[in-house]
Parts: structure tokens; sequence; C-alpha cells
């Protein structure tokens, strides 16, 4: 009952002492712009093979996209969940399970809100399938030291990965959100390092904190994370 007022809260005083901290450690070098200089990827001419690869990413979405929707009807046993809940008019409770021992509040809530506006399975996709788009996108930016075909490539091959595949597939797998969160945490450190902005730093922290609640395995991946890179900035 009082999981999203504290969720709240404690995001938002999460990200206020974020905002805090990078403000008190910024110089005017850092506080400065990005400098478009910096920018490899601005700099890259688009060749006619970066175009053609781009192309048959988008194509290879189309068929993705349309495969993923192929004899979806809410017949498989974990789809319970939507035809005994949401498709009845009734919210799916964060998933707080004391005698599991499971701790997942974010699963699921997102059909909460889709619930009010379809009751179709392609409409219960579209989420799923906008988030797929996304995390094409960020794949494509994330890397600017490799070139566009290089990065059209690896992006297709993490599509095929059967992690990828079986995550954005379909609709009971919360394990797609912690993937589109972990690459926007990623985007969102990278343009920290580089620019030294206050809000990528608020919203790597916000990033963090909604993976956390989206699956208990998320501790160990930002503990990693965070203790890997002060390693390597106190050996430097």
């Amino acid at each position: 009952t009082w999981f999203w007022p504290m969720w709240i809260a404690i995001t938002a005083a999460a990200s206020f002492f974020a905002a805090w901290a990078v403000g008190r450690a910024a110089t005017p070098m850092a506080r400065g712009a990005e400098n478009p200089s910096t920018n490899r990827a601005s700099r890259l001419a688009w060749s006619r093979g970066d175009v053609t690869a781009l192309t048959l990413l988008v194509l290879f979405l189309v068929c993705y996209i349309a495969l993923t929707l192929k004899w979806e009807d809410f017949a498989y046993s974990d789809d319970s969940s939507f035809t005994l809940t949401t498709l009845r008019g009734h919210d799916l409770s964060p998933p707080i399970r004391r005698a599991e021992g499971r701790f997942w509040p974010l699963g699921f809530q997102e059909f909460n809100l889709i619930r009010h506006f379809t009751r179709t399975v392609v409409g219960y996709h579209v989420l799923p399938i906008l988030q797929l788009l996304v995390l094409c996108g960020i794949l494509l930016l994330l890397d600017e030291e490799l070139s566009i075909t290089a990065r059209t490539g690896l992006t297709a091959l993490v599509l095929v990965l059967p992690a990828i595949t079986v995550s954005f597939g379909g609709l009971i797998y919360g394990e797609r959100n912690l993937v589109l969160w972990l690459v926007c945490l990623a985007l969102s450190i990278k343009r920290f390092e580089r620019t030294q902005a206050t809000a990528w730093a608020v919203s790597a922290v916000i990033c963090a904190q909604i993976m956390i609640y989206y699956k208990e395995v998320a501790f160990l991946l930002l503990w990693g994370l965070a203790v890997g890179r002060l390693v390597l900035r106190c050996k430097k």
C-alpha cells in the first residue's frame, strides 16, 4: 500500500542529493557545454554502406516485430495475470511476495496504465515494441568510436540473442525493462562523463533506482559497476 509514496520519496531524495553533489564538485570547465569537436559521430560522413546497413536493420526490425505479434492471443499460461486482472478492469498489485522472498514491485505495473487504453493483444504489445525501438536507438548512439555499419551490425547481433528475443517476445517477461534501463544507465553515465551535466547525473540515478525495483539481480549489476569504477579511479 505504501510502496509508491515511499519509492517516489526515495527517488526524489536520491535525485536531489545527486544534483547537489555534482553541483558542489563541478568546476567551471565541467559546467561548460559539450564541445562539438569531441563528438566523433557528428564528423562521420554517411557512406552508401552505412545507409544500406541501416535500411537492412529497419527491414529486420519490421520482420522482428511481425513475428513478435504472430500467434499472440493471451493463450500462454502466465498470461493469466492479464486475463484474470487487467483485462477485467483490475490493477495488478506490486509483486511483493514475502513468502517467496521476492521483491520486484515495479513488475507489470505498466499494464495498469495500458489497460485504460486497450484490451487487445496488439495494444498490449505496443509498449514492448516501443521499448525495443528505443533499445536499438541507444545501441546505435552508445559507441561513437565505431562506424555506423559496425554499430548497426552489433545492434542486429544483440536482437538475435536468446535473452533479448525471449525478453521482448512475451508480455510476462519483466527482464526487458531491466535491459532497457540498463542501456539508459550506460548512456547517462557516458554523457555525464563527457559533459559533467547535472541532468545526466540525475538521469543515471533514476535509471538505477528503476532497475533495482524491476528485478532483484539488478543490485549485482549496479554494485559491480560502482565498485569497478571506484577501483579504476583509485588506480589512476
